[in-house]
């Protein structure tokens, strides 16, 4: 983030990250000393990882159970079952679900909040600020 910010120093481009937390405050503080919402937004996940706040986010885990129950072997599955199963597959999973949110596919599926606070950071002009 140093380089980036050198490179970038008065250029108006912004930098979001989005990190998992895995248990690790320190390389959270250190992570979070270059979150300015000015050119750098760094988010971290509350749990261990991403796929329990995407599952536990508004509707997302009937949404989710619905379109990829009989895909994903996800029909008889509570949240927990669903995020863990989800979390053993994580790349052919996550490529599926980006795809078809992509697409527009997922209707009323929502961003965790970190993962929209870096979204609207990143939309937002460079004057403006979270």
């Amino acid at each position: 983030m140093n380089i980036w910010k050198k490179v970038n120093e008065g250029s108006g481009n912004k930098l979001g990250i989005i990190r998992d937390y895995d248990n690790q405050p320190n390389a959270k503080k250190q992570h979070d000393k270059y979150n300015d919402d000015k050119e750098i937004c760094v988010r971290t996940t509350e749990y261990y990882t991403l796929e329990p706040e995407i599952v536990n986010t508004g509707d997302n885990y009937k949404i989710l159970k619905n379109k990829y129950g009989d895909v994903f072997g996800w029909n008889d599955m509570t949240a927990v079952q669903l995020t863990e199963a989800w979390k053993n597959a994580k790349a052919t999973d996550m490529f599926t679900i980006c795809k078809d949110l992509a697409s527009g596919e997922l209707e009323g599926f929502q961003m965790p909040k970190h993962i929209q606070d870096v979204i609207d950071f990143l939309s937002q002009e460079s004057e403006e600020v979270l």
